[in-house]
This record gives C-alpha cells, structure tokens and sequence, in this order.
C-alpha cells in the first residue's frame, strides 16, 4: 500500500529524472558563440512567428517563451554556463514546437477536405432515401388505386422494392401517408 508520502517521494523523483535527462540534452546542444546575439534573434523570429498560431496558443507560447528568454538572460548576466545550457536547449525546444504546430495550422484545410468525403456520402445517401420516400409514394397510391387494404401496402411495397417491411414503414411514416 503506498501512502501520500511515497506517492510525493515517486513524483520528485521523476522531476529529478526529467531534470538530469534535461540537463544532458544540454551538454548535447552546440552553444551560440554569442547567445545575446542569439536570444536576440529568437525573439526577432517569434514577433514574427507568433501571430500566425491561433490565439490560445499564441498567448500561451508568447508568455512561456518570454519568461523563458528572460530567465536566460539572467543566467548569461550571472555567467551561469549550465544553467544557460540548460535554457537555451529548452527554448530551441520550444522554438521548434512552435513552428510544428504553425505547419499543423497551415495543414488543417488539407486535413478538412479529406474529411469532407464523409459529408459528400451523407448527401448521397440522403438523396437517395429521398428517391426510394417518392418512389414509396407512387407505389402507395398505386396500392390504394386498386383497392388493396392499407395494412398489406407496406409488406407489398417492401417485397417490390427488395427492403426490410421497417424501412419502408418508416419512409411512409416520413412521407405522410400514415
């Protein structure tokens, strides 16, 4: 049985994990040769950047890559390398999230065409239910026409028309004649 304890050691410990994993992606990352130069540039891309993402997004990305780059800055000020590392890993991160999810944006009305086939087949089928309602129509009258009693008019129709009996009492139901 685990307790409220174990539980809170468990999750500082996979915070640790991520910070190690984190830090050794840094020592991975090439350092800028001038990294004001660079949060310089970034910022730069980002006013550009930023506007094409929708705006939950954008608000949210605007305010964590801002606090981000600060925070940089203030590690470079205090001449803190892994810290900086560290930061700078993470914004390329970001940076890269941001230009994803501007290539998703621009890739939704790919996405909407494809999904449009589902919307052309209910036309389809709506079209044709439309027919068999008319077609059910005529034959009704036929029916009546000639006498037959309005119980039997479904099944007959039903077995001309090669339906379950349920569909075609139900396209009566929909055309009014019941």
């Amino acid at each position: 049985m685990t307790t409220p304890l174990d539980e809170m050691i468990a999750e500082f410990e996979k915070a640790d994990d991520y910070m190690k994993e984190r830090e050794l992606r840094a020592k991975r990352i090439k350092m800028p040769a001038d990294p004001e130069a660079w949060l310089s540039n970034l910022e730069k891309k980002l006013a550009e950047k930023l506007p094409q993402l929708p705006e939950p997004v954008r608000s949210e990305y605007t305010e964590l890559m801002t606090d981000q780059i600060k925070t940089a800055r203030n590690w470079l000020a205090l001449g803190e390398q892994a810290a900086l590392r560290t930061m700078v890993a993470l914004l390329f991160d970001n940076y890269n999230l941001v230009l994803h999810n501007i290539d998703r944006k621009d890739a939704a009305p790919a996405r909407k065409g494809r999904s449009a086939g589902g919307q052309s087949t209910a036309e389809q089928k709506q079209a044709e239910a439309e027919a068999n309602i008319a077609q059910v129509v005529e034959l009704w009258e036929k029916l009546e026409a000639q006498g037959r009693p309005e119980r039997e008019r479904a099944g007959i129709i039903a077995n001309r028309m090669g339906r379950p009996i349920d569909t075609v009492r139900r396209w009566v139901k929909k055309a009014g004649l019941r």
